[in-house]
């Protein structure tokens, strides 16, 4: 700290180089959104969705499932160690629960299973990827930002 600094000036200056501007967290924010990360041999074809429907309801009695299309799979990493997997998905395009529209978009809670390759299941939800996706790894405190 300078002489003509006040601590006030000082706290801002030094948490200044510390924690990124709001303009960088939206920058990083769009990154993760939008730039694909590495391609994946997961998910099925749309006209495989009725088939993975039953799939469903035949591995997972009982529990809700999503279709979507447009999805990253996210390694959330803390300290550069994966801590969980989630998904994110652009672009819901059926969702009998009704939480969400046809098109909005969601991302699950960690990942408890992977089965047949496209069905991504979590505690309360089967999510179905549809087509292609890709996987990245994400800070989980990012995660946690984008509501």
């Amino acid at each position: 700290m300078t002489k003509s600094m006040s601590l006030h000036q000082y706290n801002q200056h030094v948490g200044g180089l510390m924690n990124p501007s709001f303009e960088d967290q939206l920058r990083i924010i769009d990154s993760t959104l939008n730039t694909p990360g590495e391609d994946t041999s997961y998910g099925c074809p749309e006209n495989a969705i009725d088939i993975m429907k039953a799939r469903c309801l035949e591995l997972f009695p009982g529990k809700p499932f999503r279709v979507g299309k447009s999805w990253t799979i996210w390694d959330l990493t803390h300290n550069d160690e994966v801590i969980a997997t989630v998904l994110y998905v652009r672009n819901v395009l059926e969702d009998p629960t009704l939480k969400f529209a046809p098109g909005n978009w969601v991302k699950s809670t960690r990942l408890i299973s992977l089965a047949d390759d496209a069905l991504f299941e979590t505690p309360n939800t089967v999510y179905i990827m549809v087509g292609d996706g890709d996987r990245k790894r994400v800070a989980a405190e990012l995660y946690f930002k984008i509501v």
